[in-house]
């Protein structure tokens, strides 16, 4: 239940559009990749360190709690 509802703040779009503002100059890490990326260009500079920024607290967690994650898989997924 922490990881789904963790993922589900993470990756929350709606609320801090409408709360922050495309004007106030304040980003998540999702409305950050989001202002930089338009129709017809988009600013790499600024997507590619944002999305970094996104992926390495949940790939540090995964290092850290690897062990725990492999083995729930393997439990669940043999009888007995």
């Amino acid at each position: 239940m922490v990881i789904l509802n963790t993922f589900s703040v993470w990756n929350d779009f709606v609320n801090p559009q409408i709360i922050l503002g495309p004007g106030s100059g304040l980003y998540t890490v999702t409305t950050g990749v989001y202002a930089a990326v338009s129709q017809y260009s988009t600013d790499y500079s600024v997507v590619f360190p944002t999305l970094l920024l996104a992926i390495a607290p949940l790939l540090v967690f995964f290092v850290f709690m690897q062990r725990h994650i492999i083995s729930g898989l393997t439990a669940g997924a043999t009888k007995g």
